[in-house]
């Protein structure tokens, strides 16, 4: 079915504009010299909380947490003013609005150790005036349970002299619940299976962090940086229940107490020096986790678990860069490593047959203690690898 409407006329009509404004986004990167260039002072990523936050909204770039990878290129080593980070922490405790600038290194050069797939560096303001600035930050998340996150960050400069400090206090609190149905199929027909359970766990973590950079002058910076971390002694609960065809057959209960500490930080020489590039970076890096654990099962078997193990590892790396004598730019570097960790596991368990017999073994499963320790002395030039020696 249809309907013919015949003829539609349209009459014309002008209309005079006084004025016409016509707006654009600029890309947030720039292609220079083989490189990406952000500008980043002065635009809406300078309003952002952190460095994380900026490197999580530009192009090319994936990751979370101070660790990112370059879109087609593989994980990045990252640099705030010609400094490696070792502690992606940091990442997240620099303010957005002290970055000048983010550059991405598709094709890093000889100036990077070999194998580098790609990297960024970060370019934060040198203020060389009395500056102060305090920042704090609260977040509440509603979930089962009420999680909380506060952070309080200072940055204080004095002329070549600057100084950050960060307190955080992290409260996440999860209840997950398990809810599987699954069925098997055997002689005597198919068995419908069903696990239930809930947990409630607890995650309070502080951490502070502080670091203090001073600019000798406009080619040379030394400084440190150190991170502290702490979760005290607190405990989760598991509870799961096992129905066979509708019917209970067995359930299971756990209780974990865990406490964990850390500390690692960075001493870190940057400078030119007739012509030779210098690069001194010490790194150190330790922690303590302690735990315990106790498994019911059926109300009827346990056991309970002590463990507790310490990492260490000191890390030392000297580079000195030049003009080779063909032309071309030369690294020269040392790099020595030494970690050391130590695991302690004790198992108390038994069979607990009505409420005036127990059963107990005491099983010590003993001290291990693994050590490493690793010297690299390397020269390359343009990428090719003369070393190392």
């Amino acid at each position: 079915m249809y309907y013919d409407i015949r003829e539609i006329h349209l009459e014309e009509t002008q209309m005079t504009l006084d004025e016409v404004t016509i707006s654009a986004r600029r890309s947030p990167l720039k292609f220079d010299k083989g490189n990406y260039l952000a500008a980043v002072a002065g635009t809406s990523l300078a309003k952002l909380s952190s460095a994380n936050d900026v490197l999580k909204r530009l192009p090319l770039l994936s990751g979370d947490n101070g660790s990112f990878s370059v879109r087609g290129r593989g994980q990045a080593i990252i640099f705030i003013n010609r400094r490696e980070v070792r502690d992606p922490s940091e990442i997240q405790n620099i303010d957005a609005s002290q970055i000048e600038s983010v550059k991405i290194i598709t094709d890093p050069g000889v100036t990077y150790p070999i194998g580098t797939k790609a990297v960024i560096e970060l370019t934060v303001k040198r203020w060389y005036k009395d500056h102060l600035g305090i920042t704090f930050e609260s977040e509440i998340y509603q979930r089962q349970r009420l999680s909380q996150y506060y952070t309080l960050r200072t940055n204080y400069s004095k002329k070549r002299l600057s100084l950050i400090t960060l307190l955080r206090v992290a409260n996440p609190k999860f209840d997950p619940e398990t809810d599987i149905e699954y069925t098997v199929s055997g002689p005597e027909g198919e068995l419908s299976y069903n696990v239930t359970g809930k947990s409630r766990q607890n995650n309070l973590r502080y951490s502070f962090d502080t670091g203090l950079n001073y600019d000798i002058n406009d080619m040379q910076s030394l400084g440190f940086y150190m991170s502290d971390s702490m979760s005290p002694r607190q405990t989760s609960y598991y509870d799961n229940t096992y129905r066979k065809d509708n019917v209970e057959i067995g359930s299971h209960s756990s209780k974990n107490k865990s406490e964990n500490h850390g500390v690692n930080g960075t001493f870190y020489y940057i400078g030119k020096i007739a012509g030779i590039n210098i690069n001194f970076q010490n790194y150190l890096y330790h922690s303590l986790n302690k735990g315990h654990q106790s498994l019911f099962l059926d109300n009827d078997n346990y056991f309970n678990m002590d463990s507790e193990n310490k990492s260490f590892l000191y890390d030392s790396k000297l580079e000195l860069g030049s003009k080779g004598p063909w032309g071309g730019d030369m690294l020269y570097g040392i790099q020595w490593t030494y970690t050391r960790r130590k695991d302690i596991s004790d198992v108390l368990e038994g069979n607990v047959n009505n409420s005036n017999s127990l059963t107990v073994q005491n099983h010590f499963l003993g001290t291990k203690t693994y050590k490493y320790f690793q010297i690299n002395i390397y020269c390359y030039t343009n990428n090719i690898l003369i070393g190392p020696i």
